[in-house]
């Protein structure tokens, strides 16, 4: 009965250490609220850009949020500068209680820019951007880990960013105007802060 006892003492203090050490390192995860603040560069010019995303864990492994980011691509064939975006962001994390994590991304939005009257050729056609504005996705992949009891700690991301718009046609040889949809984007690699 004795040596009963201080095996079942053993195996719960062992047990509830456990546990509170688990629990620490996780407490981030039951983290309702998260933001992702990060900054990067995108390939199309070099020049840094940032974005931040707030996102409710409605799941364990799934996050619904917005976000707003600025990256200096070209968002049409004429517009060449920092380009702000507005966006919903739906995250989807991977391996959420480990020590390393991943994560998924979709993003949806507004791209927010002035459309100007310059025009490019391609081919046998003239093409001009029609409107102010254009539709933004996004979709990335990211790697996570946690370094506070918070579950705070620094990230990395890889990410696809498009403008979606529509620009008006001219042909040279049949002489017929047109309405055509375009995209243009880049890749991003960013580095930031999860909290």
């Amino acid at each position: 009965m004795k040596y009963t006892l201080i095996a079942l003492l053993l195996v719960f203090n062992a047990t509830g250490a456990f546990a509170q050490k688990v629990d620490s390192f996780h407490s981030g995860i039951k983290m309702k609220d998260i933001f992702w603040a990060d900054g990067g560069m995108s390939f199309a010019r070099g020049i840094p850009g940032a974005s931040i995303t707030y996102n409710y864990n409605v799941t364990r492994f799934l996050g619904l949020g917005a976000g707003a980011q600025v990256y200096d691509f070209h968002a049409t064939m004429t517009n060449y500068q920092p380009i702000p975006a507005l966006f919903w962001d739906v995250r989807f994390n991977i391996r959420s209680r480990k020590k390393s994590q991943y994560f998924l991304f979709l993003d949806g939005g507004l791209d927010i820019y002035k459309h100007n009257d310059s025009y490019w050729v391609d081919g046998n056609n003239y093409y001009y951007v029609r409107d102010d504005n254009g539709s933004y996705y996004g979709t990335g992949i990211g790697y996570f880990r946690p370094q506070t009891n918070r579950g705070w700690g620094h990230y990395v991301s890889l990410k696809l960013i498009f403008n979606h718009y529509q620009a008006n046609a001219f042909n040279t040889i049949t002489r017929e105007k047109s309405i055509e949809e375009m995209e243009n984007g880049t890749l991003v690699v960013s580095f930031g802060f999860k909290f």
